[in-house]
């Protein structure tokens, strides 16, 4: 999906066609394989779209949704003390600001990133369990199975449920996939730079760092969990400037063994452990 600016006004364009043209271009545009959500300002009224259609007059000014679209979050302002969100037509979390709002992979758990201000967030609430932190956020994702938050900090510090676990380094990825979990959530993994600009990748599992001076992400790609107990991700060198398919494992089996490794044999890759 994109946007483009043309004569008649700027429209979303994606596989489902053209949307209508608009004086300003739509905002908070989500895509997924369900399709796409977007808000579209017209007259001074803001409008819900999904797939191109509108669905719903929404004075919203942020938006959020599961993967696949069964809620909708919507950030609403009353200017003058607090923010909102609503999913549906509940109000589930009030605020005196909030800054970033999510779900979990499976839809199951929404948090927002809130404060006493915009410019300070000191705290993430997840299902209205709220969890104080001692940093800035940086990158977060909420664990699937109970939505427990993971947080980078702006201190390269991994917090998890509010919890510092230690300094790690500067999650590698970009964006809301930085982090990959199992399906049933028992396990993740992310890359991240080291404690200086010159230093190596790190690969972090369940918290922990499980192995040094591995391939950086190919354009910030972050680490897909294929099971229970395997990983991947494409990773790149500098020193050859080829890229490689990165296997790994949770579990102590070898990466060359599983599935992955297979397909790395198949195309005549290197597979990197």
């Amino acid at each position: 999906v994109f946007l483009a600016r043309t004569s008649r006004g700027c429209l979303v364009v994606s596989a489902a066609g053209e949307g209508p043209p608009f004086p300003e271009c739509p905002t908070h545009v989500l895509v997924s394989d369900i399709g796409v959500l977007y808000l579209a300002v017209w007259n001074n009224r803001t409008f819900l779209y999904r797939d191109l259609v509108s669905v719903a007059e929404k004075d919203y000014r942020g938006l959020a949704a599961s993967p696949d679209f069964s809620r909708i979050a919507g950030q609403l302002d009353d200017g003058k003390a607090f923010h909102s969100v609503e999913i549906g037509n509940a109000v589930v979390v009030k605020q005196p600001s909030i800054s970033r709002m999510m779900f979990s992979e499976d839809g199951k758990h929404f948090g927002v990133v809130a404060g006493e201000n915009s410019s300070k967030p000191n705290k993430v609430i997840v299902d209205a369990k709220s969890y104080p932190l001692k940093s800035e956020i940086s990158k977060i994702a909420l664990r699937p199975s109970d939505g427990v938050p993971f947080v980078l900090g702006d201190d390269q510090h991994l917090y998890i449920a509010g919890i510092d676990k230690g300094e790690l380094g500067e999650a590698s990825a970009r964006g809301e996939h930085w982090i990959g979990f199992s399906p049933s959530g028992a396990h993740s993994a992310f890359l991240v730079h080291g404690f200086h600009p010159d230093s190596f990748q790190h690969l972090i599992v369940d918290g922990l760092i499980a192995r040094d001076s591995v391939l950086s992400p190919l354009d910030g790609a972050g680490v897909v969990f294929d099971s229970e107990n395997q990983f991947h991700y494409l990773g790149w060198r500098a020193s050859d400037d080829k890229i490689y398919l990165v296997c790994g494992t949770v579990d102590g089996s070898s990466p060359k063994r599983t599935p992955c490794g297979g397909v790395g044999a198949a195309r005549a890759l290197r597979a990197a452990q």
